[in-house]
């Protein structure tokens, strides 16, 4: 994605596009540092590689095991330069193992959220070596979470991050909000479904945006360096997308002060996600409780 334009508070690396998880690398436990992708040596063009065959680093395998619930089949491909017959194959062997029963922990509900619409139920469970009935219900536990009333700033910081890859229905799932609320919220911030994804959807063909006009970059050439980029994107009519892409096309940059409000507000938006999360520990025993004293039946069903 374009660099050099602002980042919209809630999403510090963003630029209105999908960022990388929140979630935890493995289905249980904290979520180890971002791995990159391993790099060829040879610095040829990339289109004219041969696929990799033979054995897999311990680079690829980690970062197969990071990243595979979150990334599409093509962009396994493109990172690792294998073919998908064998991205896939590997996948069945590395997340191989016991069978996971039991309360869902609250890595296992991240990745489970990160990977809905990107990966099939099947391989999910596979991930979390979960069976995919459990699965199943488990996403339509969050669907019928039902958060209503104000966004939180961690809610709109996910639906930016997330809304141009991902289908409403599954955003409903994975932040727990109607698909009215969704749709509404998306229109506020002047989000839009990126072409590629739109591309992919059966019997969807991509959105395409009028041409920049000689007053529409003026305007924006005028408007970018103190103006948030959601208020951008409302005068002008189009998406904020649009306007990032635009803006990195003509070199535009935000001014000082305008990256340090924005850098004070992404502060702000890592502090108030700190006490949710201190928050929803300091509850966690009370419900591991009730869970252990609710009848099976009950058990069952909210899983």
């Amino acid at each position: 994605m374009p660099n050099g334009s602002e980042k919209p508070p809630g999403s510090e690396k963003s630029s209105g596009a999908e960022k990388p998880a929140a979630a935890g690398g493995s289905s249980r436990g904290k979520r180890a540092p971002k791995a990159r992708a391993p790099q060829a040596s040879a610095p040829a063009n990339r289109d004219e590689r041969e696929p990799k065959k033979g054995r897999w680093s311990t680079a690829e395998l980690a970062w197969l095991r990071e990243n595979f619930a979150r990334r599409r089949d093509e962009v396994l491909v493109r990172e690792l330069e294998r073919p998908i017959e064998g991205v896939l194959k590997m996948a069945e062997q590395i997340f191989r193992g016991p069978r996971v029963s039991g309360d869902w922990s609250a890595a296992e509900d991240a990745l489970l959220r990160e990977g809905l619409g990107v990966r099939s139920e099947e391989e999910l469970a596979l991930v979390l070596r979960r069976s995919e009935a459990e699965v199943r219900l488990r996403v339509r536990g969050f669907a019928r979470s039902g958060r209503s009333g104000r966004w939180t700033q961690g809610e709109v910081a996910d639906l930016k991050r997330l809304y141009g890859s991902r289908r409403d229905e599954d955003l409903a799932s994975i932040l727990g909000r109607s698909l009215v609320s969704i749709r509404r919220q998306a229109k506020v911030l002047q989000l839009a479904k990126d072409k590629g994804f739109l591309r992919r959807l059966e019997g969807r063909p991509a959105s395409r945006m009028p041409r920049w006009s000689t007053e529409e970059i003026r305007q924006l050439a005028k408007l970018y360096s103190e103006t948030p980029n959601l208020e951008v994107a409302r005068r002008l009519g189009r998406s904020v997308k649009s306007i990032v892409s635009k803006a990195h096309e003509l070199d535009l940059k935000k001014s000082e002060e305008r990256l340090r409000d924005m850098g004070r507000q992404n502060v702000a938006l890592r502090e108030d996600r700190a006490a949710a999360r201190a928050a929803k520990r300091a509850r966690a025993p009370k419900s591991a409780a009730a869970n252990r004293t609710a009848p099976k039946s009950a058990k069952s069903t909210s899983e």
